[in-house]
């Protein structure tokens, strides 16, 4: 009775790999030139990769904005265009406001809807902003660790912790089998 059962919970494990993952962020994301600026300063912004927004048309605009992580303030900097070859630029200047971390968020609903299933802007790049409003020359400025700028991929996430179960719940019952066999 007990190895029937055994049998039932590996494959039910088994069938859970077969899961497809869970949907993926946007896998767009934006590289800027400079990475960081005080107000005032010039941007330009371009998409990873050749043809990351392939699947949008030529000359198409989407709304882009900054968002300081304590407020969720969006701050409205411009549109990301798409180019004959489906790259997208994006080209700002960094608008009076405080210094920090920002994430830049792009709105396409028909890029995050499928990826996300919201109509919210999603995360495109990082940017830091340096002096500006509310900024004191005495005081400095915490800085934040970088990975580079790069997002993680985290599409195998989820066959990963299943991967791990799956030889959890094995080594158990190899375990017991040992034991009631002793």
């Amino acid at each position: 009775m007990g190895g029937q059962r055994s049998r039932r919970v590996l494959l039910a494990a088994a069938l859970l790999l077969l899961l497809p993952p869970a949907p993926a962020r946007a896998a767009l994301w934006m590289e800027f030139d400079p990475p960081a600026g005080s107000p005032g300063t010039r941007v330009v912004g371009r998409t990873g990769g050749n043809g990351a927004m392939a699947s949008s048309s030529e000359g198409q605009a989407f709304s882009a904005y900054l968002v300081q992580a304590a407020s969720r303030v969006r701050t409205p900097i411009g549109h990301v265009r798409v180019d004959a070859k489906g790259n997208g630029t994006l080209r700002f200047v960094i608008p009076e406001v405080a210094p920090g971390s920002y994430t830049v968020r792009m709105y396409c609903p028909t890029c995050t809807i499928p990826s996300t299933g919201s109509d919210d802007p999603v995360v495109v790049g990082r940017f830091r902003v340096v002096g500006g409003r509310d900024s004191s020359p005495s005081v400095a400025q915490p800085r934040e660790a970088t990975d580079g700028g790069a997002p993680r991929d985290r599409t195998l996430e989820p066959i990963a912790g299943l991967g791990l179960l799956l030889a959890a719940v094995t080594l158990i019952l190899l375990k017991r089998r040992r034991s009631a066999v002793v």
